[in-house]
C-alpha cells in the first residue's frame, strides 16, 4: 500500500488550482514527463517548460506558489542548489501548501534547507525503470484528494 502524502498537511481537501511541478534543469525530461501524464487524467499543472530559471522574482515564485493547489518537488543536487527553488519550496512550506518531494536523481540524500523541508513532508523515490508505477499512484492520490 502505498501512504498518501497529503495526509502529511493539515489541509482536508486539495483546492481547485493547478499543481506546480517544481524542478532544476536536470530533471527537466522526467518532469515532462510527469506533466504528460497528470493533464492527461485531467489534473491542471504548472510547469516553466521553457527555463526552469525563468520566473526567477519572488513575485512571479510567490504568485505560483499562491496560486497551487498542491507543490510537488521533483529534487536532486542541482535543485539542492537552485536559488528559485529555494524560494519556491520555502515559501510552500510558509504558505502551509502540501509539498510532495520525488527523487529524481538516483542516490542524492538531501542537506540543508533541501533537507530540513524533506524530513517534514512526505517523499517518494522517481526512477525511470518504476516512474510510471510512482505517478499512477500518485495521480491517484491527488484525484482522492479533491473529491
Amino acid at each position: 500500500m502505498v501512504p498518501n502524502p497529503l495526509s502529511v498537511k493539515p489541509k482536508p481537501k486539495l483546492g481547485e488550482g493547478y499543481i506546480l511541478l517544481s524542478y532544476s534543469g536536470s530533471t527537466k525530461e522526467i518532469v515532462q514527463k510527469a506533466k504528460s501524464k497528470m493533464q492527461a487524467a485531467g489534473l491542471s499543472t504548472w510547469m516553466d517548460d521553457e527555463n526552469a530559471e525563468s520566473a526567477s522574482s519572488m513575485e512571479s515564485v510567490a504568485a505560483l506558489v499562491d496560486d497551487a493547489a498542491l507543490v510537488v518537488v521533483f529534487y536532486g543536487s542541482e535543485f539542492r542548489k537552485s536559488v528559485k527553488s529555494w524560494m519556491e519550496a520555502e515559501y510552500a512550506e510558509v504558505k502551509k501548501k502540501p509539498i510532495l518531494f520525488l527523487r529524481a536523481e538516483n542516490n542524492y540524500h538531501p542537506d540543508g534547507w533541501l533537507g530540513i523541508l524533506f524530513g517534514s513532508n512526505m517523499h517518494y523515490h522517481l526512477f525511470p525503470d518504476d516512474s510510471d508505477s510512482v505517478l499512477q499512484n500518485l495521480i491517484a492520490l491527488i484525484k482522492e484528494k479533491r473529491e
